[in-house]
């Protein structure tokens, strides 16, 4: 066999490799009850890639306007009794309330909705029994659905609350749960399909609503802020492209 046959037969190995490889490649998974957006960002004059665009999130809540409806206060048992925090949505603090039949020891901590890792760990403490109404305010989280878990002995128990600061200047101040690269390019999973309990400031219980529609904001200094609307299910990915004006 010659060489010149030998360089070729060796060669067609290496690209059908190579294209095996390729075919291969799978797109990162979508984790469980979130949906992908992803795109480019560009100046509108110019067109080019904009880099350090900050992408923040503003869930869209519709309640069906149900009735409000007062809370009555936990019958006090053995295990604590931990209620909504309201208000929920919230943008700066909300309030975690619950009950403890008898003094205990506790630990408070706030994770990513059905994630295990902690996002923010309150601490550990050692509370009297009767109510107890803790305010929650962490201007470092971001937009986004969190849980939040208390343990009092050996019972846990679990509230879903949502973070929701608008579409306003704190925003620029707020953490953003993604941040475009040098080609322009960006893409973040969103947590939607989950249904969250709906309480006012008061805490009366304003129905339930599942997150499905989402305010995408691209924050840069020295631009206009642009947002685009998304309407989202989990599993989906969905591509879009945004231009921003220089102020």
């Amino acid at each position: 066999m010659s060489r010149c046959l030998l360089l070729e037969l060796l060669i067609a190995a290496l690209l059908l490799g190579s294209c095996d490889r390729s075919s291969d490649e799978q797109p990162d998974p979508i984790p469980a009850g979130h949906a992908r957006v992803m795109g480019v960002v560009t100046d509108e004059a110019d067109g080019q890639p904009l880099i350090d665009v900050a992408f923040h999130v503003v869930y869209r809540i519709d309640s069906g306007a149900p009735a409000r409806e007062s809370r009555n206060p936990p019958t006090l048992d053995e295990d604590p009794q931990l209620s909504q925090n309201f208000p929920n949505p919230y943008a700066d603090t909300t309030r975690v309330a619950f009950d403890l039949a008898v003094p205990m020891d506790v630990h408070l901590w706030v994770t990513a909705h059905d994630a295990d890792s902690v996002v923010w760990d309150l601490g550990e403490f050692t509370l009297v029994a009767g109510h107890h109404a803790i305010p929650v305010a962490n201007s470092a989280l971001a937009n986004l659905i969190y849980d939040f878990h208390l343990r009092a002995g050996p019972v846990t128990s679990r509230i879903v609350m949502l973070k929701n600061t608008p579409n306003d200047g704190r925003l620029r101040a707020a953490r953003p749960l993604a941040v475009s690269a040098s080609d322009g390019s960006f893409a973040l999973n969103v947590a939607v399909g989950q249904t969250i309990a709906l309480v006012d400031d008061q805490s009366h219980s304003l129905g339930n609503t599942t997150l499905r529609i989402i305010e995408l904001v691209a924050i840069k200094a020295g631009y206009r802020s642009e947002s685009i609307t998304q309407n989202l299910d989990p599993g989906v990915r969905r591509e879009v492209s945004i231009q921003m004006q220089r102020e």
